[in-house]
Formats: structure tokens, sequence, C-alpha cells
């Protein structure tokens, strides 16, 4: 093989630019680890450093090259790869086990870059991004103030292959306020630390001295907090009130439920309730998302700085499609987070979605799935209806800091650590109102089963085909569900049914014979409302006396709804 004419042998292992600027910043690095957060002392200092090897290979090299002035984008991300307070951020293992997780490179590329904030309002707290500009770009420009969006773009893209991973808290009962990290399980305050990692926090300090502050009015008497929350409604509406706050503050804690303000009327106290619980988190811990909107493909985008999602207004007229996200979002499941003209990328958020509606919800999903993730409390009371409407509350009370501490105070000092909203009689009512609203099966079932005779009802071929009839009756414009979707609703509403009630007089079965349930002599209003080949031919018969009854068509077993003991003991129940 013929050999290259090589000029300078000892210009030909000199290492390339990129080699050097590594090779350099390699050097620099773990020789002023103490120095690594001075970010101008590092720029200049390695520069220096840089064009000192550069002088030295110069003297050897055939080509010369130009003397840094200012640092290479390589060097920026290498230094801000080590700093501590740059990583990628993860979600936790909710094991508490401290399992590391297993990631491709892929995965790793698609995290989200947390920077943590030492000082200011965010201290105590890794701000997420997923985009050069913004924190991260306010961070390389410490190193390099004219740097440019290209370079910012270089940077952030080959940052991510260095950053180490940090994973997001998940002890349930840890909450960081504006001054400090709260421990509610043990009612103990512990210091900011890198080390827990939240990505938002609540802005309003922890002060477990605050009292109930009593407001003069002049010419009006006073107010207060106490006072004022027992107005709203009996004691088990204001303790579900002082729940969804507590739900708001404690956002690690599984509640996997949404709550529902419901109220027809205006001046209910909801939407002060909501706008309490944006200035004790901080308006900027707090976003809206209209309910009909999660499905939006940018809707999510500022979720990762979130502590809670809080909606005064929802057009409930407007169907809510694609409820997907919503219930992922719920039950803090994987989402997919993008910002218009950057990359998605994946992130699972914790925290309370409260909606306000001043209707039932329309939604395509006839599912119990949605439905059993609802936390409806009504609203019942009507502030401008009785006279007693009191605008200082909303306008002025609620945004002064000794309200909002002694609140705080309220949920997670007073208050047990929950992780669970508590059913009353008023939101179980109200719960049972939206599914009948929202999904016409149970409506349906709720009619039917109130007024059933036989002790066997046919899923397939007599509630369906019944029940298509019913639908079409009651809403003809309406979406009609398909036969699967109609028997997984009808299980679940069993179950249902049966963990609110043990008694509960039907079951599912999958296989149970005619001739022991269904007595065709009997009149069954089911069939007799919605006529549905065969029955309706065979009650006919059998309950006009005629001699031959035809019940050729009529299967030997069905699935459907069983009434429970209904058949005696030599009968059996699935036979």
């Amino acid at each position: 093989m013929k050999q290259k004419n090589i000029s300078n042998p000892q210009a030909s292992v000199l290492p390339t630019l990129s080699q050097q600027y590594v090779r350099d910043t390699e050097a620099f690095i773990q020789s002023n680890s103490s120095y690594l957060m001075d970010e101008a002392f590092c720029a200049s200092s390695l520069v220096d450093n840089i064009n000192v090897n550069l002088s030295l290979q110069n003297a050897v090299r055939d080509n010369k090259q130009a003397l840094l002035k200012d640092i290479p984008i390589v060097s920026v991300v290498m230094l801000m790869a080590v700093r501590g307070d740059v990583a990628l951020i993860a979600g936790g293992d909710k094991s508490l086990s401290n399992r590391k997780k297993a990631l491709t490179t892929e995965q790793r590329s698609n995290l989200p870059i947390g920077i943590y904030q030492e000082d200011g309002d965010n201290e105590g707290v890794w701000e997420i991004t997923n985009q050069p500009l913004g924190v991260f770009g306010n961070l390389l420009t410490r190193y390099k103030p004219n740097a440019t969006i290209r370079e910012k773009r270089e940077a952030f893209a080959l940052i991510k292959t260095m950053l180490p991973i940090r994973e997001k808290c998940v002890v349930p009962y840890y909450v960081p306020v504006n001054n400090g990290i709260m421990d509610v399980l043990n009612k103990k305050l512990l210091s900011f630390s890198p080390d827990l990692v939240f990505t938002a926090k609540i802005h309003t300090n922890l002060n477990f001295a605050a009292t109930n502050p009593v407001i003069q009015i002049p010419g009006k008497g006073t107010w207060d907090v106490d006072s004022w929350l027992n107005s709203l409604g009996s004691p088990s509406f204001v303790f579900s009130i002082k729940e969804v706050i507590q739900a708001a503050c404690l956002p690690l804690a599984p509640r996997n439920k949404m709550a529902i303000f419901y109220s027809e009327n205006g001046c209910s106290g909801k939407g002060t309730i909501c706008q309490t619980i944006r200035n004790i988190l901080g308006e900027e811990s707090t976003i809206s998302i209209p309910i009909n909107e999660f499905s939006s493909r940018f809707a999510l985008a500022n979720l990762p700085n979130a502590l809670a999602i809080v909606t005064d207004e929802n057009d409930v007229n407007s169907f809510s499609k694609g409820m997907g996200v919503l219930k992922s979002v719920i039950t803090s499941d994987v989402c997919s987070i993008e910002r218009k003209g950057y990359d998605s990328y994946s992130y699972r958020f914790n925290g309370l979605v409260l909606q306000c509606v001043n209707d039932k919800i329309r939604s395509d999903d006839k599912s119990f799935s949605f439905l059993r993730r609802l936390h409806v409390i009504p609203f019942e009371h009507s502030f401008a209806k009785d006279g007693n409407e009191n605008k200082l509350i909303k306008e002025y009370f609620i945004h002064r800091t000794d309200v909002l501490e002694y609140i705080l105070k309220m949920v997670l000092v007073d208050m047990a650590y929950r992780d669970s909203f508590t059913e009353t009689a008023e939101t179980k009512a109200a719960l049972q109102g939206f599914i009948s609203a929202t999904n016409n099966v149970v409506a349906f079932l709720d009619e039917v089963l109130a007024e059933a005779q036989w002790d066997l009802l046919p899923a397939t071929d007599l509630l369906y085909e019944s029940y298509k009839q019913y639908a079409k009756k009651v809403s003809p414009s309406g979406n009609l569900i398909g036969r699967n979707d109609f028997i997984a609703s009808i299980k679940e509403y069993v179950d249902t049914k049966t963990r609110e009630n043990p008694n509960f007089e039907w079951e599912w079965t999958d296989s149970t014979r005619t001739d022991n349930y269904i007595d065709f002599s009997v009149h069954e209003p089911l069939v007799e409302n919605y006529p549905v080949e065969p029955f309706n031919r065979v009650m006919y018969q059998a309950t006009h006396g005629y001699a031959c009854v035809d019940t050729d068509k009529v299967k030997d077993k069905y699935s459907g709804l069983k009434r429970r003991k209904a058949a005696s003991p030599s009968q059996g129940t699935n036979n």
C-alpha cells in the first residue's frame, strides 16, 4: 500500500482541535472542582488553558491553529454537565426502594432537563425545560454571553448524552412549600435539597404559628377564615372542601380522582375556593386546562411546572372527545408534553385536577373508566340569592398573606395526612347524577332493573336490543355504543353497585339456564316497553293462555344479568 507523505511526523500524532478542547476541559474540571459554579472564572480560565496548549502545539504543527477568543460550545456543555445542579429528570421509583431505571439512549434523549434553583423565587425547585432557550439558555450565556441560538441548540442536544439522571421525589407526604419541604405525615419542615427533586413548589410559607385571622370591615363587623368556610354549607361539605385544598397542596398523594365543583347557581363560592387554591400554590404553580382541551396537541405544554390544574369555567355543551389524555393525567400515567416548535417528551404529572362545571359533563367516553375517576362536590348554596354575597372575599381577603398561611397550616399541619377523598352522602348522590347523565346505559339499567320481573335478563339478545330502542327514544341524535362496550358497561355497573351495596340484587352470569330463571307466564315490563323477538312473542303466548307456546328460538342458556338467589337449591345457578 502506498504510504502517505508526512512532512512532520510529530504533528501527525497531535489531537484534533475538538479532541484538544475535550482533553483540556477534562483536565480543567479535575483540577478546579471547587470553582465549577463560577461560570465566568471557568470560561476565561479554560480559554487561557486551551490557548497555552494550542501555542505549544502550533510550534510543531504544519497548519497553525488560531487561538481562541471565546470558550468552545463543547467545553461549555462539559462544564454544565458536571455542575451537579443540571440533570435529566425522570419519574421516581414508586416502590421507594431506590431502584434505578435502565434507560436506552433514545429514552434518555426523551427526558427533559432540570436546573436546580439555589435561590430566588423558585428556591429548592428543579426547573424543567426541553428547549434550548429559557432557563437552559440563560445558564449557558453565563459561560458564553454571545452564544447564538444555533449554538444553544447544539449544546442542548449534546448535553443530554452527558448529564446524570435525577429521579423525582415520590414520597407521597412530602411537599415543597416556600420555606422548605413539609413532611405532612410527621409534621416536620425539612430544608431544601437537590436530592429531593421537585419541579414546582407552593409559593406560600408554612407558618406553624399561624392563627385564624380576624379582619375588621368598616361598618360591617368582622370576617375570618373559619366562619367563612363554615358558611359554605354543611359540616360534611366543608370537610370535602378542605380535603380538596389539601389535595391541591399534596400533589404526590395518589388520589387518582378529578375533583368536580358542580353548581347550577351563580355565586356559589366555587370560584372563590379555586382562586384561594391558586393564591396558596402561586399562580405560577397552577395552570388552567378546560376538559374539552386536554386532547389538544399543545394543551399540556406547561404541565411540568404545575402542582395543580385548576379550571373555573367549562363549556359542558361542548362534546368532550378523546378522554384518554385526561384520564392519564388524573391517574398520573405517562403522557406526552409538546411545546409548539419543539420536540415532544414523556412526562408523568402528579397533582390535583380540579374542574368547575355548571352542568353535567357530556363525553364520548361511555365506560366507567372515566366516571370512576370523578369526585363530584355539589355547591348548592347561592350567596347572591340570599343577599349574602361578599365581594371583598374574592377580591381582597383571600389574597392576604395571613389568610393564605393560615389555610396552608390548616390543611398540612392541623389536618391528618390523607391520600383519598371521603365519599359523603352528597358526593355519592352527585356522582350518581353525573353517571346517569353521562352514561345512558346506567340510566337504562336503573330504569329496567327497578321494574324487572324475570330473574334472568339476557345481555345481547334482550338487554342490548332493548337498549338500542331506549337510546333512540331518549336521544334520537345521540351516539349509540357497540355491543361489546354495552356488555362491559353492564359488568362495570354491577361491580359498582355491589361495592356500594353488597346486597345488590343482580349479578353477572356467563351462562345460566333459561328454564330456571325466565317464567314466560310472568309479564316482564322490559319486553312490554321494548319488544324484542322472540321474547315478546313467547311472553304474549304464555300470558294469553296459548295451548302451544313456541319457544324454539329461545336459547337454552344465556349470559346476562341474573337475580341473586332466585333459583331454588334444586335448580342450581348456572345449570
